[in-house]
């Protein structure tokens, strides 16, 4: 609590209705109600302050390990490439069979180690993609053996 405020707590914890307060008294209390709750907002700003900086060093970070990854196996995969592995499983999804909308996914995840390449791309739909997550394909296979 600041120097400030000091010789108001008593004034701080209950306002008191006074009707026969002078207006002095009445101006003391009011004036120690307002520094208390400067000072609880001027806390309670500081709370806020460290906890946006800390979100956003965590998503700085998230980020740049985002582009990392990005930057060292994005190119290694061409589209015409992408293309011959839906021809090679019949445009239907690696795991349910299915056929539809196809995404990439990676049999090893690339936050285990795995490359962006063709031997490690198969197609899936968005349910079975999204469900298998970054496990290892061996360790996802609902419906195949």
């Amino acid at each position: 609590m600041s120097r400030n405020m000091q010789g108001l707590q008593p004034y701080l914890r209950v306002r008191p209705k006074l009707p026969t307060a002078s207006p002095e008294e009445r101006a003391f209390m009011n004036r120690a109600l307002r520094l208390a709750r400067y000072e609880q907002q001027r806390k309670a700003n500081t709370v806020d302050r460290a906890t946006n900086t800390l979100q956003r060093e965590l998503n700085a970070a998230y980020l740049m390990r985002q582009r990392a990854i990005r930057a060292t196996i994005l190119p290694k995969l061409t589209k015409t490439e992408w293309e011959e592995i839906k021809v090679i499983y019949f445009h239907r999804c690696y795991y349910c069979l299915q056929p539809g909308k196809l995404t990439k996914d990676h049999v090893v995840p690339l936050s285990k180690g795995g490359q962006h390449t063709k031997s490690n791309i198969v197609p899936a739909c968005q349910p079975c993609n999204s469900r298998k997550g970054n496990r290892p394909a061996e360790r996802y296979r609902p419906f195949t053996n």
